[in-house]
């Protein structure tokens, strides 16, 4: 993780703090906004991360995993 939100979202990803400019954090919000079901997600993806979209993107992607187990646990 990047940050001390990020940290503490590991036990709450739906934490609703984030830290601007933290690469993890946008990446939190764009997973809990389920912007991966955006039908231009890859435009939304390049402007939040710009030249990082692949390290965005993956990270949207754990995001959402973890969200995922935290509802099914």
């Amino acid at each position: 993780m990047t940050c001390q939100h990020c940290t503490d979202a590991e036990q709450h990803p739906r934490s609703a703090t984030f830290a601007p400019g933290c690469v993890s954090c946008q990446a939190r919000a764009m997973a809990a906004t389920r912007a991966d079901l955006l039908p231009d997600y890859q435009t939304a993806a390049r402007t939040i991360f710009g030249d990082k979209i692949k390290e965005g993107h993956a990270l949207v992607k754990v995001w959402l995993q973890r969200m995922k187990q935290r509802r099914t646990a």
